[in-house]
């Protein structure tokens, strides 16, 4: 069984009700193609045949871009969130930071990510990520900028056979042989997970990873909502740490620190408290409320607005109003420009014409529309998530959808020649 033709691959977990087979035996859950299996605590140890180069499949391309953390050029001071993460992120799997769009939390954790000792690997996730082959890529890639021993076990069962044949659990079992031997708590941080926490195979990975990790490996999850269906059994083991609304939420000294950067004084101590009551901290509403150049009790924010969240009439009320007040070039340049990622003045000068783009970045810099990020060579712009979200959703309803095709087909051409 161990002869020359295989190789030691994986420990994978047992489900709960199976019985384990003898040494040498081919269980059918998990003989994907001629893959050997032997005894193991509580789980299987996994022979893979080593594949002959005619069969070997290429790994799934990276986006570096993805694996870039964010390094935002200004924050407000949060202490009291960066000292919890610092603190508890070491001694827990799992961390997750749940909330809306607008509530800060990519900006929280790469701060954070700038000051943790022991390392992070980012990994911002989206739509084309819920490929189970693709996520573990590029946590594979992440993961080796760490430590190029990393990683060789999975890619050999990559390599071995397309991602499809491949139960998550058996990808989990090679991706725990891998990281068995971090002895640091390396965190890795998966950004907008919402996007792809509806796919299953992806799920079943990570919950099996979590759920049987033994080294020091730890997980850190930004999201919309949790990540797992069963991410209450974490809480109850005491294997997570939990950032929601009510802690992200701006107290009364942020919002002060927030408003002295705007606007380069010390704010009133009656705006203050009307801002916290319009806007409950949330801060995607107080960015908003000052792009509008709402900054005074007397300001004329609508009776019943509602409850400061996204989608509230609050919300819609505020970027309509920010909308009102630009040009209307620059009000369909920024419909056009929601539907990517990141405002990138290399990609922007193939869509669009460069001296337009210049000049309609320094304008929304100048109304605090966007925020600014440290990029490879020169800073990259983002909209604010609670404004990008608005201006996509005007831009599949208002803009032919031939021109929307025209764009994304221009865009993907674009990062498909900066790989």
């Amino acid at each position: 069984m161990r002869g020359p033709n295989y190789l030691m691959s994986a420990w994978v977990p047992l489900p709960p009700a199976h019985v384990p087979p003898s040494p040498g035996e081919v269980l059918p859950l998990y003989a994907e193609s001629s893959m050997r299996v032997g005894r193991g605590d509580a789980g299987l140890l996994v022979w893979m045949p080593i594949p002959s180069p005619r069969t070997l499949m290429p790994i799934p391309a990276t986006v570096s871009a993805k694996l870039a953390r964010p390094r935002p050029q200004r924050v407000i001071d949060r202490p009291r969130l960066l000292t919890a993460l610092q603190a508890q992120v070491p001694e827990h799997v799992l961390t997750t930071v749940i909330a809306g769009p607008g509530y800060g939390k990519t900006t929280l954790l790469a701060t954070f990510a700038e000051d943790y000792v022991p390392g992070v690997v980012w990994y911002s996730t989206g739509d084309d990520d819920a490929d189970l082959a693709v996520f573990v890529a590029h946590l594979i890639t992440g993961l080796k900028r760490q430590s190029l021993r990393i990683g060789n076990t999975v890619r050999l069962l990559l390599e071995e056979g397309a991602s499809e044949s491949r139960s998550a659990a058996t990808v989990a079992g090679a991706f725990l042989n891998d990281v068995h031997r971090i002895r640091q708590p390396l965190a890795i941080v998966l950004d907008d997970f919402h996007t792809i926490s509806g796919s299953e195979p992806v799920v079943e990975f990570l919950e099996t990873v979590i759920d049987n990790l033994k080294g020091k490996l730890r997980f850190v999850i930004a999201a919309r909502n949790d990540p797992f269906p069963g991410t209450s059994r974490y809480r109850v083991r005491r294997q997570l740490v939990e950032l929601r609304p009510d802690e992200l939420a701006f107290t009364t000294e942020e919002t002060r620190q927030l408003l002295e950067d705007c606007t380069g004084k010390p704010p009133a101590e009656s705006l203050l408290a009307h801002l916290d009551k319009a806007t409950d901290g949330w801060v995607g509403a107080l960015q908003l409320l000052l792009a509008a150049g709402i900054r005074g009790p007397e300001s004329d924010i609508p009776a019943g607005a509602g409850p400061a969240q996204p989608g509230s009439d609050l919300h819609r009320y505020l970027t309509e109003e920010v909308l009102r007040r630009l040009p209307d070039a620059l009000r369909e340049w920024m419909l056009y420009t929601s539907s990517l990622e990141e405002l990138d003045m290399d990609l922007l000068g193939t869509l669009f014409p460069p001296a337009t783009c210049d000049a309609n970045l320094h304008e929304l810099l100048s109304r605090k529309l966007v925020t600014a990020y440290h990029g490879t060579t020169r800073p990259v712009f983002r909209f604010y998530t609670l404004l990008q979200d608005f201006l996509r959703a005007r831009f599949q309803r208002e803009i032919p959808g031939a021109k929307r095709d025209a764009l994304h087909r221009r865009a993907a051409a674009a990062y498909a020649s900066r790989g």
